[in-house]
């Protein structure tokens, strides 16, 4: 899920300072168009270009810095900013070149400046998108722009006839995409591209186990099922991972671990304190989690076959095959964080080590046990395990 984090704008500033020079070099244009009343509209040609070598030069001269903008929506690199050079240069070209005929025809178009300058900011925010809600707030507004662009020849029946088109065909699209993006959205609980990798990526080299849970949440005792799966939770130094392990017979967190990175380690890490912690007899132990590449490792796989664990996993694409293990994450950030961003690693490992050893497992009631805890569950169901 895409937590909510606090970005902290002034260390961004010189990043983002291109971005806010084209937008508000717009909002500038409109405002000077508004106050001087001219037939030619040189000036806004002139302000256009100067916003244009602004954005430009305040890259060349600010620190470039690797990393991203807006809590992860946005990327700056050395891509990002070829390509901002790229934009801005074309739009340098495309304001001569259309003051120029604007000039020969004595046809004049103030609107033009200001929906340039909008398109290209829709352009630099695509080429830095790091975030598919990202990638729609840049296609959009560069779409608009343009849409109006095509449109807006005045007597033009052509210039009409195109840009009812496109806005017709742009809406499909911007239909089409949003569908996509709640599906993606559903299935793995983030719109950050590289979470999404991370989220849906298996290994090609090795062959997925079947789903032999089968969406069979229930357990006869402790110890038979256990389901397991990765979140993400804000901190002001980046993502933190967390790896859980849950027992289906009581739907108590056996094991867990957080950390900064989504290597193997961390759901071994989970599954280590899980063992540590239960002693299972493995060879009555069926372990379920989705296909992601740390699953399928060979690590992994090679603790499992060791202890003589049985594995399952979800259909690709399939969040419900592991319902579980989702809705324990869903309470978390619900019930406990509130998708709060912490300060860092060590403040998020202390408040989920708080929600699940003194709340969760201990006092969390569930519907599905009765109105009991897990740990109550167990003592009543299960004595020889609680213990």
């Amino acid at each position: 899920m895409n937590d909510f984090q606090v970005t902290n704008f002034a260390a961004q500033a010189g990043d983002l300072l291109p971005y806010l020079v084209v937008a508000g070099g717009g909002l500038l244009v409109m405002l000077v168009d508004s106050f001087v009343r001219t037939l030619k509209k040189d000036h806004l040609s002139y302000l256009t270009i100067f916003v244009l070598c602004g954005a430009v030069i305040l890259q060349i001269v600010g620190e470039k810095s690797n990393g991203t903008l807006l809590g992860g929506m946005l990327i700056t690199s050395d891509f990002t900013r070829f390509f901002n050079f790229l934009f801005a240069a074309i739009g340098v070209v495309t304001t001569i070149y259309a003051t120029g005929i604007f000039d020969r025809d004595g046809r004049y178009r103030p609107e033009f400046y200001p929906l340039i300058l909008f398109s290209i900011v829709g352009m630099m925010v695509l080429a830095a998108a790091n975030d598919l809600l990202a990638i729609f707030l840049g296609l959009e507004t560069m779409s608009l722009a343009t849409y109006i662009l095509v449109g807006g020849v005045r007597g033009n029946i052509r210039s009409s006839e195109a840009g009812f088109k496109y806005l017709i065909l742009g809406a499909f699209s911007s239909a089409f995409l949003l569908y996509g993006m709640a599906l993606l959205y559903g299935s793995t609980r983030t719109l950050n591209l590289e979470l999404i990798v991370a989220t849906v990526q298996a290994d090609p080299t090795k062959q997925p186990a079947q789903n032999k849970l089968d969406r069979d949440f229930t357990a006869q005792a402790p110890n038979r099922k256990w389901v397991t799966d990765i979140t993400y939770l804000a901190t002001a130094t980046g993502w933190a991972y967390l790896a859980v392990v849950v027992d289906l017979f009581s739907r108590k967190v056996v094991g867990w671990s957080i950390g900064s990175s989504l290597a193997t380690e961390l759901v071994s890490e989970a599954l280590r304190r899980a063992i540590e912690k239960r002693r299972p007899d493995g060879r009555q132990l069926l372990h379920h989690s989705d296909r992601g590449c740390q699953y399928t490792s060979d690590a992994y796989q090679n603790t499992l076959r060791a202890l003589g664990i049985e594995c399952s996993m979800s259909r690709r694409g399939c969040c419900y095959d592991n319902a579980v293990a989702e809705r324990f994450f869903w309470s978390l950030k619900h019930e406990w964080t509130n998708h709060e961003t912490f300060a860092n690693l060590e403040e998020a490992r202390l408040s989920v080590f708080r929600y699940i050893e003194t709340f969760y497992n201990p006092v969390r009631l569930h519907e599905t046990l009765n109105y009991l805890s897990p740990d109550t569950y167990e003592a009543e169901n299960a004595p020889a395990v609680a213990a």
